[in-house]
């Protein structure tokens, strides 16, 4: 595998985790809408959010 097939490799890996985790994000932010004093729904979105944050900015503490 040469060197821009890794990379291209890593970048499509990067964008499908990215994707999930905000199509995740969409699902539990409608779940807070039905069950707004759910802890575990909040709990739930405040971790997918953290995920997201990892993604887009990984050099930076989060």
């Amino acid at each position: 595998m040469s060197l821009q097939d890794h990379v291209n490799k890593q970048t499509a890996n990067k964008d499908t985790a990215r994707q999930a985790i905000f199509e995740a994000i969409e699902e539990q932010a409608k779940n807070l809408q039905d069950y707004g004093d759910a802890k575990a729904a909040a709990e739930g979105l405040r971790n997918l959010a953290e995920a997201a944050a990892w993604l887009i900015h990984p050099a930076q503490s989060h």
